[in-house]
């Protein structure tokens, strides 16, 4: 069962280019909401790549890296991403990075043709497992320390030697599976540099079906198109903060940094998580005043966040916040949490289920199974309820409220 909450009007404005990008996808893709609001925010991060905001010594720049992630085609991961790929493209050519490249043909593409892209990975896995080849060591280190928009990027390569990249930009949409992340993903994973700049979309459940899908309407499609080439012309230089938006703000992250150091299982993980979220707020917050400003007044030449912008980018942060949980909750670094999680889904999808069908289904020994449920019941991710009867008392579980 899919617990996470999302309410659109917190996320979405009314008058604004994300809330008619998504009126466009919806006859035409049946895609879950939450994938197309993360591809539309990749859209409005490449328009307004020219913005920045002073963080005490970093200048913050709105670049996102975004993994969308659900069970199978059925929820239209590689179609949200395809939308937004044609979109960006088509407002400003060349702005996507090429599919298949060496690690030296990025540094010359970033120096030589534009310092700024976007990569469209349609699967993670795949991804991942080419930058294990020879010819691509090193290529992970320096998307990492891409992410956080250097003021300049200096690389050495064979051919051309030392190369000078001024301020990089690099936003990144990608899709996985849950399943793959399950299998592949380590403690080491998470609590390096990599994977924890990903803010993770996940989605287990899908309400809207389409036998036949609407045609795009083309005028639309072009207007959303013209309005994000106006944003890159509109939005260039430094954006400030209300003080009523700076005190929301902080209050937010100083919250998350006491969530990060609360769940003792996942020390050392969710801090990586959460510092890099209470970043991504301050940038979601520069697109949706970006976005509400040019939807409203293109004219008005101030750049503050107001605190509206910031509201709507907590409300979504929160939402990718219990996203990270659903991630970290589904990742077994030992064989106990491995038991933990099987026991825990198999309680989430029939709630009441009784204890000896729940031995059966998890083809666990007594011992391992009664050690998850021991560690369940404690944590309060699962409930018992034991039943008196004429014979032996019966137990049965149900999801807790954690």
């Amino acid at each position: 069962m899919d617990t996470r909450v999302l309410d659109m009007k917190q996320v979405v404005p009314n008058d604004s280019w994300l809330y008619d990008y998504l009126s466009y996808l919806s006859p035409t893709i049946d895609a879950p909401e939450p994938f197309g609001i993360a591809c539309g925010f990749s859209c409005l991060s490449m328009s307004c790549r020219n913005l920045q905001i002073q963080y005490g010594q970093n200048q913050i720049r709105p670049n996102l890296w975004i993994g969308i992630v659900a069970p199978s085609t059925r929820y239209r991961k590689s179609t949200s991403i395809g939308v937004a790929r044609r979109t960006m493209e088509s407002a400003e050519p060349g702005i996507i990075f090429p599919d298949t490249y060496s690690p030296e043909a990025f540094v010359d593409h970033l120096a030589n043709e534009r310092p700024y892209g976007c990569f469209v990975w349609g699967e993670m896995k795949s991804v991942l497992s080419a930058f294990e080849k020879s010819y691509m060591r090193g290529h992970l280190e320096d998307l990492t320390y891409l992410s956080d928009c250097p003021d300049t990027w200096n690389r050495k390569t064979k051919t051309s030697g030392l190369i000078r990249v001024e301020r990089p930009f690099v936003s990144i949409i990608a899709s996985s599976t849950q399943e793959w992340l399950n299998q592949c993903l380590t403690e080491g994973d998470l609590k390096g540099g990599f994977l924890p700049r990903f803010l993770w979309v996940i989605v287990n459940e899908k309400s809207k079906f389409f036998a036949w899908p609407e045609e795009p309407n083309l005028d639309i499609q072009i207007q959303l198109e013209d309005r994000l080439l106006r944003m890159v012309k509109i939005f260039d230089g430094d954006m400030t903060i209300v003080k009523n938006s700076k005190d929301l703000f902080c209050d937010y992250v100083t919250q998350l940094d006491k969530n990060s150091i609360s769940q003792l299982e996942f020390e050392g993980i969710l801090s990586a998580f959460y510092s890099r979220l209470g970043i991504y707020t301050l940038k979601f917050a520069m697109l949706y005043q970006a976005d509400i400003q040019a939807t409203r007044d293109p004219n008005n030449k101030e750049r503050m966040i107001t605190v509206e912008a910031m509201q709507y980018a907590i409300s979504w942060s929160e939402y990718l916040k219990q996203n990270i949980s659903d991630l970290l909750g589904n990742t077994a670094f030992n064989e106990l949490m491995a038991n933990r999680i099987r026991v825990l889904k198999l309680i989430q999808a029939k709630p009441g289920i009784a204890r000896s069908e729940t031995l059966k289904y998890s083809r666990l020994s007594k011992r391992d199974f009664d050690e998850a449920i021991a560690t369940l019941i404690e944590s309060e991710q699962i409930l018992n309820q034991v039943e008196q009867t004429q014979g032996r008392p019966k137990t049965s579980y149900y999801p807790g409220k954690s």
